[in-house]
């Protein structure tokens, strides 16, 4: 099975690692300063690690944002949610299912 869907698993694994690190690039850009999840590059890429497992969607510290700050990370959150979580772990398993 996994030998049959080999090209479609490396495309996948190239679409989600530029999508993952684009969008941690993105938080750590907007809310790196005011958040330690996302303090740095590393610091972000295992915040949004637990984030795919489920372990969290609301980081600490993240009611103690200004307004438009604090809009900005549901606006980050909600895109994180449904572009990985949703929508990309459902392509992994339609590749596996199809092969």
């Amino acid at each position: 099975t996994i030998c049959r869907a080999a090209v479609h698993l490396i495309h996948f694994v190239l679409l989600f690692a530029i999508l993952f690190l684009m969008l941690g690039f993105m938080a750590f850009w907007m809310l790196g300063e005011h958040l330690d999840g996302f303090s740095t590059f590393l610091h972000t890429v295992r915040t949004q690690t637990q984030m795919l497992f489920g372990e969290f969607i609301y980081i600490e510290g993240a009611e103690m944002l200004p307004a438009d700050l604090n809009l900005m990370y549901w606006a980050y959150a909600s895109t994180f949610m449904a572009i990985i979580f949703f929508t990309l772990l459902n392509f992994l398993l339609a590749i596996i299912v199809d092969a």
